[in-house]
């Protein structure tokens, strides 16, 4: 059986959301937080910010990054479909400005194909899961020597409660583990050589789910509906992504209020 880039794009970033925000949610449930199997990926990065202050500019540098990537080269207005001789005059004219390539990734390579072609591309089920799963037994195996180099740790409150500390260390190889095989490695090499990864980056998975939800369909109110609920999609991704990264960079936002003026 064989699946489109695109459709592998939901899969491969639904598994990493799902690592990211559904801990955040439920850490967000008193008591909650300290029944996970390792800390969120914000109070992670609150504790290395703490630990090391050279980190407390890393979440701004995302953010200014990505914005300003998104601004000057827009995830779909010049990805692939560029002629690959224009490219090339326009490089022996001096022009080294970055495009994207037919998955969405910022290069600096030539590619004609376009963005619907990628999208649209079979990849062998078979093929793509056995890379999957050699991905995902490395992020396993690197958090279970993790976690049995720095076991748990547990504290004993006055009233004889017992209470497991954060492991800050298993949570460090899991979450890098996850940015460096779905982001960092994908992004590196569209970067350096022009090659996708055999799926697209997240924004550009995003806006195909977009546009699959508000694709024409049924009677003129259902389409209409579709069209919100598409919009109401977009808005809550971007909204989640805009939080998550106000919440590392004012980690613990938005209980940063109260605790530097805990009198209201």
């Amino acid at each position: 059986m064989k699946w489109t880039k695109r459709r592998w794009g939901y899969v491969v970033w639904g598994v990493a959301l799902f690592f990211v925000f559904v801990p955040e949610i439920l850490a967000a449930i008193p008591l909650t937080e300290s029944q996970l199997p390792f800390p969120t990926i914000s109070r992670m990065t609150g504790h290395l910010e703490y630990a090391h202050n050279e980190w407390e500019i890393a979440p701004t540098v995302f953010i200014v990054f990505t914005l300003l990537s998104l601004l000057r080269v827009p995830v779909r207005q010049r990805s692939g479909g560029n002629d690959e001789a224009t490219l090339l005059a326009r490089r022996a004219a001096g022009d080294t400005r970055p495009h994207r390539t037919p998955g969405g990734r910022l290069t600096f390579e030539p590619d004609a194909k376009t963005a619907e072609a990628f999208d649209n591309e079979a990849v062998s089920s078979w093929a793509f899961a056995a890379r999957a799963a050699a991905a995902a037994a490395v992020t396993i195996a690197l958090t279970l020597w993790a976690l049995h180099h720095w076991p748990n740790q547990y504290v004993t409150d006055g009233s004889g409660n017992r209470h497991k500390l954060p492991n800050f260390h298993v949570a460090y190889f899991l979450y890098g583990s996850i940015g460096f095989f779905w982001l960092l490695l994908p992004s590196v090499s569209g970067l350096l050589a022009g090659k996708d990864a055999q799926f697209p980056n997240l924004f550009r998975t995003a806006e195909n789910l977009e546009q699959w939800i508000a694709k024409p369909r049924g009677p003129a109110a259902v389409a209409r509906l579709l069209e919100v609920l598409a919009w109401l999609l977009a808005f809550a991704l971007i909204w989640g992504m805009v939080f998550l990264m106000l919440h590392l960079t004012l980690y613990p936002f938005p209980n940063i209020t109260h605790i530097l003026n805990p009198g209201g």
